[in-house]
């Protein structure tokens, strides 16, 4: 579990620091909710007894949601700090760090879908990263308990690899950046790379279904580590084509660095499906007895 467990940390802290460092520098969909009349504006109105008008075109109002933007980035900051520290810290104090930061990437799945139309296809783009705190956390507390890690992350890429296949395949509309990053890199036209999206797409389908049948779950976890990788590190790639070195360290590495669970995470389950699944796909015996006898053998799992 060694090896499980600093593939698990580094993924946390490129997550928590990456959300951090956007939270602190470039702001966060949070005016998504605070400036939605329809859903904010009763709280305005009937707690703070405040017009709406007149709270929306208040600086201070855009000072407060500014303030709330940098008590996240301070808490992301923290919990990424704390990763490496858990043998030195309480406990408790680790715990709520962790589960806090997970909550406020919750909070921000929620405004991402909000913006997004309510396309509930943003969560599942988000679940690799909801879930890289918990898995980090039961690892460490619970060391001899890790037979369904492989499903869990199973799960979560699926669920993650689908969001972007349905996206890469216009059946939610394709985002822009995504158009943007494949013709900036590859220098294609827009409908080669509409062609290319589309392929990834399918790919990105199939390799989801793929998670789940036992013979295939291995090359299914492969795929999904380098695409994983490859997807978000095309972010800081396409920067260093639009502006210098220094620039595209403030503008884009962030990006990159908070998508990197969607490839460390994928990682893990490829070096788990070796342990836990044979080549026929049935459980390695002792895998089991190991863990109701309390040896040490699911240690050997890294």
């Amino acid at each position: 579990m060694p090896t499980i467990r600093l593939i698990l940390s580094l993924a946390c802290v490129a997550l928590f620091a990456g959300r951090a460092y956007e939270y602190g520098f470039f702001g966060a969909p949070l005016r998504v909710l605070f400036w939605d009349e329809q859903l904010f504006g009763p709280v305005v109105e009937k707690l703070l007894g405040r017009e709406w008008q007149a709270y929306v075109t208040d600086l201070a109002t855009d000072r407060a949601i500014d303030r709330v933007q940098y008590a996240f980035a301070a808490i992301f900051a923290l919990a990424a700090a704390a990763v490496p520290l858990h043998r030195w810290l309480p406990r408790w104090l680790w715990t709520v760090l962790l589960f806090t930061a997970t909550a406020l990437l919750a909070f921000h799945a929620f405004l991402e879908t909000k913006d997004h139309f309510y396309y509930l296809v943003q969560y599942g783009e988000l679940t690799l990263q909801l879930v890289t705190a918990p898995l980090l956390w039961w690892t460490i507390t619970r060391p001899h308990r890790t037979r369904w890690l492989v499903p869990v992350i199973a799960v979560a890429t699926a669920l993650t690899f689908t969001a972007h296949g349905l996206y890469a395949l216009n059946v939610y509309p394709v985002p822009v950046h995504f158009l943007n990053m494949t013709i900036g890199i590859t220098g294609w036209s827009e409908r080669g790379s509409h062609l290319f999206l589309r392929v990834a797409g399918w790919l990105d389908l199939a390799a989801a279904v793929a998670l789940f049948v036992p013979r295939l779950r291995s090359l299914a976890f492969f795929y999904c580590v380098v695409w994983g990788l490859l997807t978000a590190l095309a972010r800081f790639v396409y920067g260093l084509g639009l502006s210098g070195f220094p620039e595209v360290l403030h503008h884009y590495a962030y990006l990159t660095v908070y998508r990197l669970p969607h490839g460390l995470l994928p990682l893990i389950g490829f070096l788990l499906c070796g342990s836990f699944v044979d080549r026929a796909g049935t459980r390695v015996q002792g895998t089991d007895t190991g863990e109701r006898e309390g040896t040490s053998k699911p240690e050997t799992l890294s």
